[in-house]
């Protein structure tokens, strides 16, 4: 246990800055690909009913072996159990497991971490897989620790809910979850050195990574289009301007519309290839079947109407 393991995060941060180009590069490749494999075990695993991480069937429950997996709601387990698994392993981990169940289902929608969609807290984030719903919130206040009267809520901590068929689990209120000092070296190099240091998902990508790592172009370029809205990742908004003193004709604008039926790719992509002079300016937002963030203060912020996603 570390004495002050906010101090060895901003050790850690220094001792990156020191570092050169090339060194962090490796360091970083490393860690992809450990963060690779052992997602590939576990989706081995899952596919097969099983925990990568004990072995055991996802349906098992044993007391005196907290794991991963119990968030999957086996037999027997119930919220006062919970404290245990999230001690052992911490945020970083549990939030890792979550999202690698999620993309099990569909790819990154599952996964709500988008900063515009919150409420401007240091963690929030929405996982959700079949029937379950999982969230984790941390503001400033519970990072440093409240000043009250509860020994729990003096220290870091991040809050938890679990919701099965939309139906409430474990509630916000329920714990005051304590990092381990392992989420806060972690949590704590990333603040001091944001430049640097960030959070990567493989295997666990959500809406951040696809809305703010992703190139728009390469969106737009590699979207497939849906009929059903509703099950949609991404939503694409398109104005098109001619140029001064031209028109756009109507029939050259749905034929790239049938195109795009007939093929499965996007009108957007479409358009943006094939519309020579034209001015086209796309934005991208979350689409209808990317999950709400269940906020702790309030309700979700998806903004349909003034989108601040990335244009191209």
């Amino acid at each position: 246990m570390c004495q002050d393991p906010k101090s060895e995060g901003k050790k850690l941060a220094s001792d990156i800055r020191g570092l050169t180009p090339e060194q962090i590069s490796e360091r970083n490749a490393e860690g992809v690909k450990q963060a690779q494999q052992e997602h590939a075990e576990f989706s081995t695993a899952f596919k097969d009913g099983r925990c990568y991480w004990c072995l055991a069937e996802l349906n098992s429950f044993y007391r005196i072996m907290p794991c991963y997996h119990w968030l999957l709601k086996p037999p027997r387990f119930t919220k006062n159990d919970f404290l245990a698994v999230a001690t052992a392993y911490g945020y970083r981990h549990l939030s890792c497991y979550l999202r690698w169940v999620a993309n099990e289902d569909v790819r990154a929608q599952n996964i709500n971490d988008l900063p515009e969609e919150g409420t401007g807290k240091l963690i929030e984030e929405t996982i959700r897989y079949k029937q379950f719903e999982w969230s984790f919130s941390c503001s400033e206040n519970d990072y440093a620790g409240h000043d009250t009267n509860n020994p729990e809520s003096q220290k870091p901590h991040y809050h938890f809910q679990m919701r099965v068929n939309r139906l409430p689990f474990i509630r916000y209120n329920d714990f005051h979850v304590p990092f381990t000092d392992e989420d806060l070296i972690d949590l704590e190099a990333q603040r001091s050195a944001p430049d640097l240091i960030k959070r990567v998902n493989p295997g666990g990508e959500g809406m951040r990574d696809l809305l703010h790592e992703v190139a728009p172009e390469l969106l737009i370029e590699h979207g497939r289009s849906i009929t059903d809205a509703e099950r949609g990742t991404l939503s694409l908004s398109t104005m098109i301007m001619a140029p001064d003193g031209e028109t756009i004709s109507g029939e050259k604008l749905q034929e790239l519309f049938n195109e795009a039926k007939r093929t499965g790719v996007t009108a957007t992509s479409l358009i943006h290839k094939n519309l020579g002079n034209a001015n086209v300016q796309t934005i991208i937002s979350p689409g209808e079947g990317v999950v709400e963030q269940a906020v702790r203060s309030g309700r979700g912020t998806r903004k349909k109407d003034k989108p601040s996603e990335p244009s191209y």
